[in-house]
């Protein structure tokens, strides 16, 4: 999603990424359910343009969307507000580029967890689970690569080499055959 000068191009989900992550902040400082309201409808948008460039079934890309934690969910649109960003080895600084493990961390930390700077010791530093019960915005990786986890089939955001950026796509499972899920969050 970059021009050939490298600036980011225009992008509807990015634009509605950024309103959903304005709905999702505006709703947790508020017990008005309008605002509530227009927060599950900003993030309703997200996933239908995700699930529509990926096609996958949007109902179930809503069902996982809505039913993970509010972190996981915070994670996943600052994610998304990342969109275009160029690749940037070993940084987590959506204005400079963004590595994996980068986003995985800038991603994450906006929703209040630290993570490394490093995919192999995000997913040793998260609590590991299965692919059955990962949720949406879990991280996914395998060695030498991070992703977000987007809670149906295959569907991840990443930034996987300098050329792309960070985009939505499919996890490439030719990659590797160690693929791991692991939640961020803290056990209470």
């Amino acid at each position: 999603m970059m021009t050939k000068e490298g600036l980011p191009r225009h992008d509807v989900l990015l634009n509605r990424a950024v309103e959903a992550l304005a709905a999702y902040e505006a709703s947790i400082a508020s017990s008005d359910p309008k605002i509530l309201n227009r927060y599950q409808r900003a993030l309703a948008e997200v996933v239908s343009i995700v699930a529509a460039r990926t096609f996958v079934s949007r109902s179930e890309m809503l069902a996982a969307w809505q039913t993970t934690s509010s972190r996981h969910q915070k994670a996943i649109l600052v994610g998304m507000t990342t969109l275009g960003t160029g690749y940037l080895f070993g940084s987590d600084d959506p204005k400079k580029g963004l590595d994996c493990s980068g986003l995985v961390a800038f991603a994450w930390a906006e929703s209040g967890v630290g993570l490394p700077l490093k995919s192999d010791r995000q997913i040793d530093r998260s609590r590991e689970v299965s692919r059955e019960a990962a949720r949406a915005g879990d991280i996914v990786g395998y060695p030498g690569h991070t992703m977000i986890y987007l809670g149906v089939g295959d569907i991840v955001l990443h930034s996987a080499r300098p050329n792309l950026g960070v985009r939505v796509g499919p996890i490439n499972w030719k990659e590797s055959r160690n693929i791991k899920f692991a939640d961020p969050l803290p056990v209470d």
